[in-house]
């Protein structure tokens, strides 16, 4: 990168010292690659962000490092603290201390996609989640880097011997091209991949572009690096249909990006869930305030349950599972029965119905079918109000 830090109108001359400061601390290649090892070069964080105090365990000691961040925003110092093991609340703040400036959001557009190798490296989700989150795209016409995320994701895994696939999911949610990763090693996932392409697997010419940067040499070592999971969901990451630009945005806006991972939890369910999202998408977008009601219907073991668990994970909000074939009538459901000394304590439903008013949550009523009428009847009043 020519430039580690961003321009805050005319620099004083503190700042210059600091900004020079920073060049002098960094690594002088950033961000650089071990071409033998395929790992990231080690960064170290500058000097000038550490507390005075001297008291503290090496295991917070990044933490400290940006408790009193520079008064010039540094992307290097961003990728530094990642690299370092800084946990994600201090990252945070450090971005939330200089994002009043438009500046800042420009810059981590356009060079803030190097940190997002170093949160891959870290493999770590919630880092990725927090930098795509402030608008940070490894898409950026600034990033030279010789290989494309998904597949430094996919490499990354391999040599270091741990599982990327939760990361490569939440990439390819993102709407990351899954054909930067050569088409032919997984349009057909359930073969494992070839080291040479073979010629009699015609790919259009549309979806070579992207993976143009595929030397031999990477090819053979993409070919032994992507299992079957990754195979997976670069394939299903290619059947659905590409999210428009202004949807990306209200998703971010509403808090509910992650959503679209709902596609990848369940295989096989393909339809069944980009109805799910769409369904929920239009309901939150809209700003409706009546509760959402949905109905799946299926025979068991076809993931009924595990779609509503995905749910509220995904929304990030409390969600609880009822299991309706043991509510035999009314008094169950809401666990009323005073001869049994316990009335005070509430009912599961209850509890969570009252713990969560006002706030976006998700009941699952399981096995709802096995109920009687009785059952059904009382909770008339609360599908009256849904939609």
């Amino acid at each position: 990168m020519a430039e580690s830090v961003s321009e805050i109108g005319e620099l004083s001359m503190s700042e210059k010292r600091t900004q020079e400061k920073i060049q002098k601390d960094i690594a002088p290649t950033f961000p650089h690659i071990d071409s033998e090892q395929l790992t990231l070069l080690t960064l170290k964080l500058p000097n000038f962000t550490l507390d005075q105090q001297e008291d503290y365990d090496n295991d917070t000691l990044p933490d400290v490092r940006l408790h009193r961040p520079p008064r010039v925003f540094s992307i290097e110092t961003l990728c530094a603290s990642i690299q370092n093991g800084c946990s994600v609340d201090p990252i945070k703040w450090y971005i939330q201390d200089y994002q009043t400036s438009s500046r800042i959001g420009k810059q981590l557009r356009l060079k803030g996609w190097a940190a997002l190798y170093y949160a891959a490296e870290r493999n770590s989700e919630d880092l990725v989640r927090l930098l795509s989150h402030v608008g940070v795209q490894a898409a950026s016409s600034k990033n030279k880097f010789p290989i494309p995320l998904i597949a430094y994701v996919i490499i990354h895994g391999h040599v270091n011997a741990i599982d990327t696939s939760a990361v490569l999911k939440m990439l390819l949610a993102d709407g990351y091209d899954p054909t930067t990763v050569p088409m032919d090693m997984w349009q057909n996932f359930l073969e494992t991949p070839r080291p040479s392409p073979l010629p009699s697997v015609i790919i259009p010419a549309s979806f070579k572009q992207a993976s143009l940067w595929c030397t031999p040499v990477m090819r053979r070592i993409l070919a032994r690096s992507t299992h079957l999971t990754q195979r997976y969901l670069l394939h299903l990451a290619h059947g659905l249909p590409k999210l428009a630009q202004r949807k990306v945005q209200i998703m971010k806006e509403y808090n509910m990006t992650e959503l679209n991972k709902l596609p990848y939890s369940l295989i096989g369910q393909r339809s069944a869930a980009q109805i799910v999202v769409d369904r929920i998408y239009s309901h939150i977008s809209l700003k409706n305030q009546q509760p959402l009601l949905m109905a799946f219907s299926g025979a068991s073991g076809h993931g009924k349950t595990e779609l509503a668990n995905s749910i509220g994970d995904l929304l990030s909000v409390q969600a609880t599972i009822v299991d309706m074939a043991s509510c035999r009538d009314e008094w169950a459901l809401f666990q009323l029965d005073s001869w049994m000394g316990r009335n005070q304590d509430g009912s599961k439903l209850n509890n969570f119905l009252t713990a969560n008013s006002g706030k976006r949550s998700v009941v699952f009523l399981d096995e709802f079918d096995k109920t009687v009428q009785d059952v059904r009847k009382i909770l008339l009043l609360l599908a009256q109000s849904g939609m």
